[in-house]
């Protein structure tokens, strides 16, 4: 689909095309695409529904869960706190978070928790959304669980508790949360502050 402003160009019409397909097979329920080039918007694309229950379309302004996608940002940030010397990847976690020593993790580096090479892949087997979500509870219990296999010698995908690792560690190494490492040092710094974001804050929590 696509309005006045959409761009209109061989690439987007090429998307627009790719996720009528996709959608149309019911392969995806509904999907959004953008791009740019040159600071320029090259694609605006999107399609099938946002909610199929209650009927209601996808559109280029929905909200949608991006799961994952805030792993790379968040290895983007440690990345800057690497170059300034705050962190680095060949350290022990312990060095930063002196309990997560517990159960054979002393030589667990921050390179292989990055890497999903940790061991750490597994959540309690009773976790429920708000315990997940009460990330020092969750980062506690990850601290004294032993690893899956020996740390550096197998990748298993890290979904859930990357983030609740790596948060963890970068309170304890600078003091601050994620949320204001990412504006202070990374999105802030880039000019999008207010664009890039860990979640979706409330309209009450802004400031400034």
């Amino acid at each position: 689909m696509s309005t006045d402003t959409t761009p209109d160009n061989p690439a987007q019409r090429r998307v627009e095309a790719i996720l009528a397909e996709v959608t149309g097979t019911g392969a995806e329920t509904g999907i959004q695409v953008a791009a740019w080039l040159d600071g320029e918007v090259v694609v605006d694309a999107w399609a099938g529904a946002a909610d199929v229950a209650e009927g209601r379309p996808m559109g280029p302004d929905t909200l949608i869960p991006a799961w994952s996608t805030g792993k790379g940002v968040a290895a983007a940030l440690v990345a800057v706190l690497v170059d300034q010397g705050r962190l680095e990847y060949e350290a022990p976690v312990a060095r930063y978070w002196p309990r997560f020593d517990a159960e054979g993790k002393g030589r667990v580096t921050l390179g292989q928790l990055l890497a999903h090479t940790a061991g750490l892949p597994q959540l309690p087997a009773d976790v429920t959304p708000e315990r997940l979500l009460d990330l020092p509870t969750t980062a506690d219990w990850l601290a004294g669980q032993r690893p899956r296999w020996e740390p550096g010698s197998a990748l298993g995908y890290h979904a859930w508790t990357y983030g609740v690792l790596l948060a963890e560690i970068l309170h304890r190494a600078t003091g601050r949360t994620c949320d204001q490492l990412l504006r202070e040092e990374l999105a802030g710094p880039l000019g999008i502050g207010d664009d890039l974001l860990f979640h979706s804050p409330s309209p009450w929590s802004r400031t400034g």
